[in-house]
């Protein structure tokens, strides 16, 4: 993505993953809604990214991700 931006001129801002996640933040239904430890981490990053993308006011938005199931 990087080699593509600059290639093209487009700005990527990268946001940094999580790796704990307090229980008074997580998704609805919680642990308990079938999420495992990987998929509540992941969920809240992406949140948090949308919530930055919202709080920029960015003109275009595109959320990508290269998690794996492991």
């Amino acid at each position: 993505m990087s080699l593509a931006a600059a290639y093209t001129g487009l700005e990527i801002e990268y946001v940094d993953g999580v790796t704990h996640v307090e229980n008074k933040t997580l998704p609805p239904g919680g642990l308990d809604g079938g999420f495992n430890a990987g998929g509540v981490q992941a969920w809240r990053a992406h949140m948090n990214a949308m919530r930055q993308s919202v709080a920029i006011a960015f003109d275009l938005k595109v959320l990508s991700s290269d998690t794996s199931a492991a």
